[in-house]
């Protein structure tokens, strides 16, 4: 695999729409929470999450040779390193 096809790129999208849940549910928890939640911090990773994949995939299709598949696995394990800081974030307050 050189380039992500259509089967990855559709698990892709059900990622980054799991995600953008996530988005909406981690604003919607933090302005009705009264934890001290340090807000800027953790809605820049709820966003920067967001970027991940996309930029990764990409990158995948920018370069034919397997190093492309290879960024698109690394950007696939920084996602739930990120997810596990941001659950680290609301716990820590």
């Amino acid at each position: 695999m050189t380039t992500p096809d259509m089967s990855g790129r559709g698990a892709l999208g059900v990622l980054e729409l799991a995600l953008l849940v996530q988005l909406v549910v981690g604003i919607a928890s933090l302005l009705s929470t009264d934890h001290a939640v340090p807000a800027a911090v953790f809605v820049i990773y709820l966003v920067g999450i967001l970027l991940v994949a996309p930029l990764g995939t990409v990158w995948a299709l920018a370069e034919p040779s397997r190093w492309g598949a290879g960024s698109l696995a690394i950007a696939c394990l920084i996602v739930p390193v990120l997810v596990l800081r941001l659950q680290q974030i609301w716990t820590a307050a």
